[in-house]
């Protein structure tokens, strides 16, 4: 049985905002900057992280609920946002389970205001996460990483992107690896954004020495462990994301593209 959310952090005030800005966002190609600050000023990004975190201490189906309320206002806006809690949900469900080490994701989230985003769809791999066409090379400190990912998430905002790669350097055991780079990593890489309809953003190039957070708690939890229990994050709250356009607020929607690319 799932409990609905009452008294939420979505207030009604703050989802017809978001509504009323969603055409603007989509006729501009912008980021959402106003909705964001919006949420996470009302603390709409502290929902997956425990109670005795200092979180709201939400489960998958209730930050579930309150994502596709939020989509039916303006799904671009809780499509991106749900990048941060498939990340966040999963560190809350791996400390839960007696596993603290990627607890501070969760005490930064609360402390720092961290945001973490998703660097992992990359061309001609059909399955993310599992495999990885970007090379991971073991270096002093940490990983560096060579390769392109496709797409990611919330790039202007972002204090930690996780991304993957294969580790070929035992070619009978070759492995994922997974890390947050941080965003002040000095790495060269290059963002290039396109915001149209879903907040999407670009990322490609060359990401080096990126292993100042290497997810340590992933391969002691186990790498299937932590990738089912992603998957089991992202996929629901995927499709909380995106709900049917008949279960979406009217708005009127920019029938065509901008030619200048968007800032961000």
């Amino acid at each position: 049985m799932v409990t609905k959310v009452e008294n939420s952090v979505l207030s009604d005030d703050l989802l017809k905002r978001c509504m009323e800005r969603a055409p603007g966002y989509d006729r501009d190609n912008t980021f959402f900057d106003e909705d964001f600050k919006e949420l996470k000023e009302s603390g709409y990004l502290l929902a997956a992280v425990p109670k005795e975190l200092g979180g709201l201490g939400l489960n998958l189906a209730e930050i579930g609920q309150l994502q596709r309320r939020l989509a039916y206002h303006a799904a671009p806006t809780a499509l991106a946002v749900n990048m941060h809690f498939y990340w966040t949900g999963l560190a809350a469900d791996v400390w839960r389970s007696g596993d603290k080490s990627l607890e501070w994701m969760l005490t930064e989230t609360v402390n720092d205001g961290a945001v973490f985003a998703a660097g992992h769809a990359e061309s001609g791999n059909d399955v993310p996460v599992l495999l990885s066409t970007t090379k991971a090379e073991r270096v002093d400190g940490g990983y560096r990483f060579t390769g392109r990912k496709s797409f990611g998430s919330l790039t202007p905002v972002w204090d930690y992107l996780g991304a993957h790669a294969m580790d070929s350097s035992d070619p009978d055991n070759r492995k994922v690896v997974h890390v947050f780079m941080p965003r002040d990593v000095p790495a060269p890489f290059r963002v290039e954004c396109d915001v149209l309809g879903a907040s999407v953003t670009l990322v490609d190039g060359l990401i080096t020495d990126c292993g100042k957070r290497v997810a340590e708690g992933v391969e002691a939890h186990g790498w299937h462990g932590a990738r089912r229990e992603n998957a089991g994050g992202i996929l629901p709250l995927l499709r909380n994301s995106a709900p049917p356009p008949g279960d979406a607020a009217p708005v009127e929607c920019s029938r065509t593209r901008p030619t200048g690319g968007s800032t961000g």
